[in-house]
């Protein structure tokens, strides 16, 4: 890591790179720090997409081979590195963090002890997403804004409510180890299948492509409601987000 400031006429550094450890102190007030490392992908992320996560209260820019990539921040930890990773293959990546003269806000929960002008730092990592606990996820989104959203007809509200709170009972405890949540994921999703998405019920099954072209009046305000909460649904599940399965240091 080396720490500076950037200037009209360029960058000026305190000092050339040096070694930082976990938990070491860095950055100062409306400064800039450069962080670099080799790192190689395990062999078992092999054709996996592989993100990257970088815990901190700085505005981050990660390069590549020397090549801006993507950003980090503190309501963004984490960014797709390689979307199908080779097994052993490695790479130079550079952050370049800004901290501002005061602290960060606080709006992401994961980076509130890492906020501030001075902070400790904490090692990248590899992180992988685990497709089905994500379309969960989105899965959810939309039966939550169904059950809770303040335009839906409320016997379709009512109707949602009472699979939501199904749902609930089917979820381990809070607390529970990630494998027993993993494991309930299917049995989930299996349920809302059935109850829900295509549930013979007078809201579903239906041709949701049909509705969301439909221009008259044929179908109730509540069925164009729901198309429309699925095709976001559909453009969501073509991204990524940090659910995550498994994650390594990237120098090691």
């Amino acid at each position: 890591m080396r720490l500076g400031q950037y200037l009209p006429d360029g960058y000026e550094w305190d000092h050339d790179f040096v070694p930082i450890q976990e938990g070491d102190l860095w950055g100062r007030p409306d400064g800039t720090a450069q962080f670099r490392t080799r790192m190689a992908i395990p062999a078992e992320l092999d054709g996996q997409a592989v993100h990257l996560e970088f815990l901190t209260g700085a505005e981050v820019i990660v390069y590549r081979d020397g090549k801006p990539l993507d950003g980090i921040d503190p309501n963004r930890t984490s960014m797709l590195l390689a979307p199908q990773a080779q097994g052993g293959e490695t790479m130079d990546l550079l952050f370049e963090a800004y901290t501002r003269s005061v602290p960060d806000d606080m709006r992401n929960p994961l980076t509130r002890a890492f906020r501030g002008c001075v902070q400790h730092f904490r090692s990248p990592a590899l992180l992988t997403v685990d497709e089905d606990a994500l379309a969960l996820k989105y899965d959810l989104e939309v039966l939550t804004s169904m059950a809770f959203g303040a335009s839906v007809d409320e016997d379709l509200a009512t109707y949602h409510l009472k699979r939501l709170e199904h749902v609930l009972t089917l979820f381990p405890l809070y607390d529970c180890p990630t494998d027993e949540l993993m494991e309930a994921v299917p049995a989930i999703r299996e349920y809302l299948r059935d109850e829900l998405f295509g549930a013979d019920s007078p809201y579903g099954p239906r041709d949701w492509s049909e509705l969301r072209s439909a221009s008259s009046d044929a179908f109730p305000p509540w069925a164009r409601m729901v198309a429309c909460h699925l095709s976001w649904a559909e453009r969501f599940n073509t991204l990524r987000s940090p659910f995550l399965t498994l994650s390594s240091n990237a120098d090691e």
